[in-house]
C-alpha cells in the first residue's frame, strides 16, 4: 500500500522518528500520526519533509513522479515567497539587524581591546605606587636612633 505515511516513513529513511520529527518541526507523536496515515501533516510540514530529504512535493503527495524536476518547483516556491510584501519587510529587517549585530560586534571587541589596555595600565601604575610608597615610608629607626631623637621623643612623652 503506498500511502502519504509510508511515503513520509521511505523519505524519513534509517533516521529516528525522534531526530526526523526534530528535524521538521513537529513532535514525534504527530509524526507517528503522518505515517500511520492517522493524520495528515499541513504544507508548511509536507514542505519542510520535502526539503529536509529532498523529495519532490508532488511523490510525497501522490506517490507519482512530477514532469517538473525537484528545482523548478523550488524555484516556484522561491517565487512565491519573494512577491509576499510581507516576506520582503521581514528579509529587510533581517538584513538591518544583521548589520546592526556585526556593528556591535566591532565596537564590543574595540572595547574588549581598550579594557585590556587599561587593566595592564593600571597594574603597572599599582606597581609603581607600591614602588613609591616604599621609597617615601619612614625607615625604622633602632636604639642607635641619634640623641635629638631621644630628646624629642622625651619631650612629647
Amino acid at each position: 500500500m503506498n500511502t502519504l505515511g509510508s511515503r513520509i516513513k521511505i523519505a524519513r529513511g534509517k533516521l529516528s522518528q525522534d531526530a526526523f520529527s526534530k528535524q521538521i518541526g513537529v513532535s514525534k507523536g504527530s509524526l507517528g500520526f503522518y505515517e500511520r496515515d492517522e493524520n495528515l501533516p499541513n504544507t508548511e510540514v509536507a514542505l519542510k519533509i520535502c526539503s529536509e530529504t529532498g523529495v519532490s512535493i508532488a511523490w510525497l503527495l501522490s506517490g507519482e513522479e512530477s514532469e517538473e524536476p525537484a528545482s523548478t518547483l523550488d524555484n516556484a516556491d522561491q517565487m512565491t515567497y519573494s512577491q509576499c510584501p510581507k516576506c520582503d519587510k521581514i528579509e529587510a529587517d533581517l538584513r538591518k539587524e544583521r548589520e546592526e549585530v556585526r556593528e556591535l560586534t566591532k565596537e564590543l571587541r574595540e572595547i574588549n581591546a581598550e579594557n585590556r589596555t587599561l587593566l595592564k595600565e593600571n597594574g603597572d601604575l599599582r606597581t609603581r605606587l607600591a614602588t613609591l610608597e616604599a621609597r617615601a615610608a619612614p625607615t625604622d629607626k633602632s636604639p642607635t636612633d641619634s640623641p635629638a631623637d631621644a630628646a624629642s621623643s622625651r619631650k612629647h612623652a
